[in-house]
């Protein structure tokens, strides 16, 4: 069902009745929803009614979206929350692609040729349409490794966006409260780490190559899209600055 936390309902996690929760997934079957506004604010209600400790008084929600159509997406989720704020996080796309393509390995999956163009392409693609939103200042950009390198900085900044107070527990990962091991992190640690390593490391030769190649071609083709539209792009350096200098 669309807009269901699917993966509380397949293990155990601390401070929460996903059994409750399961239960009251199943009941939605049986209601009229009228749109996928309706279903994400009753699944918003769900997970607070189920987690076990949780505010008293809460006055925010949010929701994480990973790739996909940069634009489209935050026109969905602008259409259904007018007062919606988006934080948008940057990070060097090639170290996006290794890291899925190691995540991949580490679960005994090896990507093959076109897989990996897709796990290229993607994240360069994301990058190429944050960039076009870098003046709109109604967003608050993030780079990823500025926040590995200055968390506590990082996220005051963003608390600071978004109307809420600022404790030491926005610098570091947690589920309901506790602190977490990312799925996806290189590191089995509830820490956040700054990695030293290249977007080559750990990778194959194969694998090396074939991001090499793709990313090269992807690249060129997107400094002739943006000259040929009169839009902005760069190199990731470039886009940093850029990002950095918002005023």
């Amino acid at each position: 069902m669309t807009g269901i936390n699917q993966s509380f309902l397949k293990k155990e996690l601390p401070n929460f009745d996903n059994k409750s929760y399961a239960s009251y997934v199943k009941s939605l079957r049986n209601e009229r929803i009228s749109s996928l506004r309706e279903l994400i604010q009753k699944d918003i209600y769900a997970v607070y009614r189920f987690a076990e400790n949780k505010p008293t008084n809460p006055t925010h929600w949010c929701a994480k979206e990973v790739g996909g159509d940069t634009i489209k997406i935050i026109s969905f989720w602008r259409q259904m929350f007018l007062d919606g704020k988006v934080v948008m996080i940057v990070r060097d796309p090639l170290m996006v692609t290794r890291s899925v393509i190691l995540d991949r390995r580490r679960k005994g999956i090896r990507l093959g040729a076109r897989q990996i163009m897709k796990q290229t392409k993607s994240p360069m693609r994301n990058l190429y349409d944050q960039v076009q939103l870098i003046n709109d200042m109604s967003f608050h950009f993030v780079v990823y490794e500025k926040l590995t390198a200055d968390t506590s900085g990082t996220m005051q900044g963003v608390c600071g966006y978004l109307g809420i107070k600022y404790a030491s527990v926005h610098e570091y990962p947690t589920l309901f409260g506790e602190k977490t091991v990312t799925s996806t992190s290189s590191r089995k640690t509830r820490k956040v780490f700054q990695s030293k390593n290249k977007w080559h490391h750990d990778l194959s030769f194969r694998e090396k190559l074939l991001v090499w190649i793709y990313s090269t071609i992807i690249n060129i083709g997107l400094f002739n899209k943006a000259q040929k539209e009169g839009k902005k792009y760069g190199s990731y350096p470039e886009i940093v600055k850029e990002i950095e200098n918002r005023s």
